[in-house]
């Protein structure tokens, strides 16, 4: 990463598995402060997780969730759209809101 050529993209598959609550919440706020370096301004992050720790790091609006549909398809919807989000406008914590419901139950 620190090499000449910078990624454009960086994949993370369920890096916080292991790892404690209070270690993936210092992961997230590391991987932060290294996008708002010059060098790594230009960089996207995808990273998969399940843990209400380290989405409570991110805005909803930066988190994608996905669901599986009875046909076998995905969808996907931005957790600022769950529809409880204008009724909570704030008051809960990214992984707060997640943990409503399930997202078979609002990703359509």
């Amino acid at each position: 990463m620190y090499g000449r050529d910078r990624p454009s993209v960086i994949l993370l598959d369920d890096f916080d598995h292991s790892l404690h609550p209070r270690a993936q919440i210092e992961l997230v706020r590391m991987i932060k402060e290294l996008l708002e370096l010059d060098d790594f301004r230009e960089t996207q992050i995808i990273a998969t997780t399940h843990s209400p720790y380290v989405l409570d790091e991110v805005s909803p609006s930066d988190v994608i969730a996905f669901a599986l549909r009875d046909d076998g398809t995905v969808a996907s919807k931005p957790l600022s759209e769950h529809p409880d989000a204008p009724k909570v406008n704030g008051s809960l914590k990214s992984g707060e809101l997640w943990s409503l419901d399930a997202e078979r139950d609002w990703v359509r």
